[in-house]
C-alpha cells in the first residue's frame, strides 16, 4: 500500500469564534448554523504569483498555500523528473456569479446584453473551474506529471486518494500530492456539505499530503477513520487522513522520511 511520508494542514486557529453562515443569495444558508473561518485575506495570501487570487478563488489559493510547503520535500525529485509527481484534488466546482444574477434581474431582454458587460466580472469564470485549482498548484511547484481533479461533493477525497494509490501501484509517478481546499464563496454548496455534515461545525481550511508507493494497494475510503469535531465538506476524507498522520505520526516518522527524500533520488 501507499504511504503517507508528508502532511500539512491550514486550519482555523483554535480560538477562532463560530460565526453564524448568513448569504444575501439564499435564505436557506442560515440551516448551516455556525462556522469556522480562518483568518487571512485571500489577497494577503502569500503567492508566487500575487496575481493569482484574482483568477482562482479563495479556496484553492489556501490549497496552493499549504502544497507550496511540500516543495522542499518534492523539488529534488522534480529536478530529475519534473513527471515524477502526479497533483490529486478535492474541489468544489467555483462559485457562481450570484452578485450579476442579481444585478440582471428584471432587466428587458433589450437592454440585457449590454447590463451583462457591465455586471459580469469575466474572471469569475476562472474561479468556477475547479480544475484550475490543481493545474495552478502545478505550475507553482513545477509538476508536469498527471493530475486528477474530483468534484464529488462527499466521495472527492477519497477518489483522489484511490487514484493517487493507482498510479503509484502502477509506477506511474514516485510521489503523489494529494489536496483538498474548502472555503465559504458558494451558499448553495456551503448549504450541501451543511446537511452532510451530521450536525457537525463546518470549517473552512486546506490540506495535503505527500504519498510514497510501495507495491500494493491500501484503502482510502477513510472508513476506519473515526471524525472530528469540524466537517470540511468536499475533501472531509483527506483532512482526517491527515489528522491522523499529525495524531499518531508518525509525526518523527515522517520528519525521518522527509529528511531521507530531501536527499534526492538516489
Amino acid at each position: 500500500m501507499s504511504e503517507i511520508v508528508w502532511a500539512d494542514s491550514w486550519l482555523p486557529d483554535s480560538s477562532a469564534p463560530d460565526v453564524d453562515y448568513e448569504s444575501p443569495f439564499l435564505a436557506a444558508a442560515k440551516e448551516v448554523g455556525p462556522v469556522r473561518r480562518i483568518n487571512a485575506e485571500t489577497a494577503r495570501i502569500p503567492m508566487p504569483d500575487p496575481r493569482v487570487s484574482r483568477s482562482i478563488r479563495r479556496a484553492a489559493v489556501l490549497m496552493a498555500s499549504v502544497c507550496l510547503r511540500a516543495k522542499p520535500l518534492l523539488d529534488a525529485y522534480l529536478a530529475a523528473n519534473p513527471y515524477s509527481v502526479g497533483v490529486y484534488v478535492a474541489v468544489e466546482n467555483g462559485p457562481l456569479d450570484y452578485e450579476s444574477v442579481k444585478a440582471l434581474q428584471g432587466v428587458p431582454s433589450s437592454a440585457f446584453g449590454e447590463q451583462y458587460r457591465k455586471v459580469r466580472n469575466p474572471k469569475m469564470y476562472l474561479k468556477q473551474l475547479p480544475n484550475l485549482a490543481g493545474a495552478q498548484t502545478q505550475i507553482f511547484m513545477g509538476i508536469r506529471g498527471p493530475m486528477c481533479v474530483y468534484t464529488h461533493s462527499t466521495l472527492a477525497g477519497a477518489q483522489a486518494l484511490d487514484q493517487a494509490d493507482s498510479d503509484l501501484e502502477a509506477g506511474e509517478v514516485e510521489f503523489a500530492l494529494v489536496a483538498t481546499g474548502t472555503g465559504f464563496e458558494d451558499p448553495v454548496s456551503i448549504l450541501r456539505a451543511g446537511r452532510a455534515s451530521g450536525g457537525r461545525r463546518l470549517s473552512e481550511g486546506a490540506c495535503a499530503l505527500v504519498l510514497k508507493g510501495n507495491g500494493k494497494r491500501r484503502d482510502w475510503s477513510g472508513r476506519e477513520l473515526e471524525p472530528e469535531k469540524d466537517y470540511y465538506g468536499v475533501g472531509e476524507t483527506i483532512f482526517q487522513y491527515a489528522r491522523t498522520a499529525r495524531e499518531l505520526s508518525t509525526v518523527e516518522l515522517i520528519r525521518t522520511r522527509l529528511a531521507s527524500a530531501r536527499r534526492g533520488p538516489q
